[in-house]
């Protein structure tokens, strides 16, 4: 069955790290300073063990059908009449299933259940990738409503869908869309690995990691009406395989090196702040937030960073850019 999938669906059924980059205890973003530990390896990879008991599973409950999206439904619909949100997501596949085989609960965050689901689609072969969207509603510009759900590759169409559940969702941010803001993305497994754990903006008031790609144009309505019909695997390749969006990495202590009179942890709060393409008032907060005794003035520190990075400040919407650029990526104005 395998032979009919092409590069891009392979990668994401070959993942078995889930949400790794950025979920859980041992989420691979705190440890970009650091060597990840084998404790830390073993609890966001799904082993061959878990994947075989998984395979029974779907056999045993009756949940597979020739159609991928169908065999995703059923599973959807099933673990969301018996999950217990707690709001605390692990990214622990083994512990969610020992948990759901003992209890008949499944037991996490949103993310869980996405990663679990996940799981055990690709024990029966099913390739599967993540897509998250974002609502911030006008009402409370202070709060955000973050969802991850999985979407499936179907071999014969080779298109990525997902369930009729998902879709009612991005009908329902449609009807209460006036006014809201809406950002929708796709994860990508670590295969372009440069800068993969870095920062950058996603929300009004959000980074994430570049393991997710921010999809431009991307409203509720579109999102219903791509994953209805299908969403091309052509399309789904050109987000997860290319380095698009992919800035250079960040070596805090190659830059601590270069960067003088600023502590450790106020440059990463300015590189945060600068490679999120935030305003400059921002990164002045950041900053000041973070800023330890004998650090230098923003000023000087911000500087050291635009000159390190080759980055100035768009004159129109004032977030920081290539000094080299034709376009800003942010507003759109050209600058030359």
């Amino acid at each position: 069955m395998t032979e009919a999938f092409p590069l891009e669906a392979m990668t994401c059924l070959s993942w078995t790290g889930g949400l790794s980059p950025d979920t859980g205890p041992h989420a691979l973003i705190n440890y970009v300073d650091r060597k990840l530990t084998l404790e830390g390896y073993r609890w966001n990879n799904v082993t061959v063990d878990t994947l075989r008991k998984m395979r029974k599973l779907l056999h045993d409950r009756g949940w597979v059908d020739r159609d991928p999206r169908e065999t995703l439904a059923r599973i959807e619909d099933h673990f969301s009449d018996c999950w217990v949100n707690n709001r605390y997501d692990t990214n622990n596949v083994q512990y969610i299933l020992d948990h759901y085989v003992s209890t008949g609960k499944g037991i996490g965050g949103d993310r869980d259940k996405a990663v679990l689901i996940s799981a055990l689609l690709k024990s029966w072969g099913i390739a599967t990738n993540f897509v998250r969207s974002t609502l911030y509603p006008k009402w409370n510009p202070t709060v955000s409503f973050d969802h991850v759900h999985n979407v499936c590759f179907d071999p014969e169409s080779k298109l990525w869908m997902t369930s009729d559940r998902e879709l009612t969702e991005y009908a329902r941010y449609e009807s209460e869309k006036e006014g809201n803001v809406f950002v929708f993305g796709v994860f990508r497994p670590p295969v372009m690995q440069s800068g993969y754990l870095s920062w950058k903006e996603w929300g009004p008031k959000d980074l994430a990691v570049n393991a997710w790609c921010r999809l431009a144009g991307f409203t509720p309505s579109r999102v219903h009406t791509e994953f209805s019909r299908g969403f091309p695997t052509s399309e789904m390749k050109t987000v997860i395989l290319s380095e698009v969006g992919m800035p250079p990495p960040i070596s805090f202590s190659k830059l601590l090196e270069s960067t003088s009179g600023v502590s450790l942890e106020a440059l990463k709060a300015i590189s945060y702040g600068v490679l999120g393409g935030f305003t400059k008032d921002v990164i002045e907060k950041l900053y000041l937030g973070a800023r330890k005794k004998g650090d230098v003035e923003f000023e000087h520190a911000l500087k050291q960073l635009l000159d390190r990075y080759e980055m100035s400040f768009c004159p129109y919407c004032n977030r920081a850019i290539k000094r080299d650029a034709s376009f800003c990526d942010r507003c759109g104005r050209a600058l030359h």
